[in-house]
């Protein structure tokens, strides 16, 4: 699991979370919770989009271009560039020959 926040100020509540499963999500930081409710419901509350965006873990992820981009680092020999907005792949870097664990834009 890896996790990077965005770093412009008006999005500084936006945290981009991803899992061994190659799942990539935004969480807004900002969402106010009931007392009562579970941590699995707030989750699902503060989860503003989530998408596959590896087959296999990704194990770096950090913001880029002001914010609206994402890149991740995966354990399927990969780099990939994201629209932070539409959730869609702009640049796939292929090639790698092992799991690419670090990304230092």
């Amino acid at each position: 699991m890896a996790l990077s926040f965005c770093k412009t100020s008006k999005n500084s509540h936006i945290v981009a979370v991803t899992d061994e499963g190659g799942y990539l999500s935004l969480f807004n930081t900002r969402v106010q919770f009931p007392s009562s409710s579970t941590h699995l419901q707030n989750a699902e509350k503060a989860k503003v989009s989530e998408w596959v965006a590896h087959d296999n873990a990704i194990f770096d992820v950090c913001w880029i271009k002001e914010d609206t981009n994402i890149l991740t680092a995966s354990g399927d020999q990969s780099i990939k560039v994201w629209d932070a907005q539409g959730n869609q792949c702009v640049r796939a870097l292929m090639g790698h020959t092992g799991s690419v664990k670090s990304i230092c834009p």
